[in-house]
């Protein structure tokens, strides 16, 4: 069966990772072990103030190009003890955009960023379903 964004609502946010440019971000949810992708721009805040963006998947800690030592990373590993366990509240869906609103502050939000036809913006499916994949791309 295919997951629906809504079943993120109620998951607990246990792992987050990077693959490339791309984001893995892990939830449990009931006993389901749920994973969104994230291949677009994205930015995560806590308490509204800003814990990472995408673009610092590209960039070292002094703002200079890297493929090593990637800003994200260490924001991410800086941050982590706040961020995991944290339970997602509610979803926010607008057009192809999904903002994530966390029991804690934490907020993620995932923005479609390019009109470039059959680009992924986001994916959620369960891990050992492969046919649940929900895919959010341009036509």
């Amino acid at each position: 069966m295919q997951i629906k964004k809504e079943d993120l609502v109620g998951g607990v946010l246990i792992k987050t990772g990077r693959a490339c440019n791309m984001v893995t971000i892990g939830f449990n949810n009931a006993g389901k072990e749920l994973w969104l992708h994230i291949q677009s721009f994205f930015r995560i805040l806590l308490d509204d103030k800003l814990v990472a963006v995408s673009s610092d998947i590209y960039v070292d800690d002094k703002g200079k190009k890297t493929v090593n030592n990637k800003l994200f990373d260490k924001q991410i590993s800086k941050s982590e003890s706040k961020i995991l366990n944290s339970v997602v509240k509610k979803i926010i869906s607008r057009e192809k955009d999904l903002f994530l609103i966390f029991d804690n502050g934490l907020r993620i939000e995932i923005f479609h960023d390019t009109l470039e036809p059959k680009q992924e913006i986001y994916r959620i499916f369960e891990s050992d379903n492969l046919d649940s994949h929900y895919v959010v791309e341009n036509p």
